[in-house]
């Protein structure tokens, strides 16, 4: 289970006694959570989010949810976590070898990549999660910057040297594209990641 998809990727496991292990049980009812939380988001914004729609969109019994959440409000910060993990994770997966210069293309490209891969995800990343206010928003917003800053520094995680405003820019181009539904033009997100991320290695 690599990608996320969506909640018709998830069919219901089998009823009662199975074969199944539960540490497989439980990752697959908490991805199909996680991608229900992301397509109601996405729909309804996250103020349209409620157990029952969750419920509903994951195709599992209320029993099941509080197995794995006590609220709505649990199983909100959940998703927020896992989808900017998703999608932020891939930015630090460079080769050993590569140079700063291919770092930061490989990892803007991989950030490119994981949007598109899973543009629900990503909305809630860099769009929902931030916005939930108080101390969970604000450790969202440093999670997605301080990744974009560390890669602008070749990956060197030093946030220093006005990288946050550069990685606030790449933020926001995709999050700007992700609000008017064009998440799959990747070429073009790509162009202004790498432009962007060359720019700043040349400073």
């Amino acid at each position: 289970m690599s990608e996320y998809g969506t909640p018709a990727a998830y069919p219901a496991l089998p009823r009662g006694r199975h074969l199944l292990p539960r540490d497989y049980v439980d990752r697959y009812q908490r991805r199909r959570l996680v991608v229900a939380v992301a397509e109601l988001a996405h729909e309804e914004g996250l103020a349209g989010v409620t157990v029952t729609g969750v419920v509903s969109r994951a195709r599992i019994s209320r029993k099941t949810f509080y197995d794995y959440f006590g609220n709505r409000d649990e199983c909100v910060e959940y998703a927020s976590q896992q989808a900017v993990s998703c999608i932020f994770g891939p930015i630090g997966r460079a080769e050993p070898e590569q140079s700063a210069d291919q770092r930061i293309v490989a990892g803007v490209e991989a950030l490119v990549g994981a949007v598109a891969a899973e543009p629900n995800l990503a909305e809630l990343a860099l769009i929902h999660a931030p916005a939930l206010g108080g101390e969970q928003g604000r450790r969202f917003q440093e999670i997605a910057i301080g990744a974009v800053a560390g890669l602008l520094n070749g990956g060197s995680g030093d946030r220093a040297g006005g990288t946050e405003t550069s990685a606030s820019a790449i933020i926001g181009v995709i999050a700007c594209r992700l609000r008017r539904g064009e998440a799959l033009r990747v070429g073009e997100m790509r162009e202004v990641g790498r432009a962007l991320a060359m720019s700043q290695a040349r400073n």
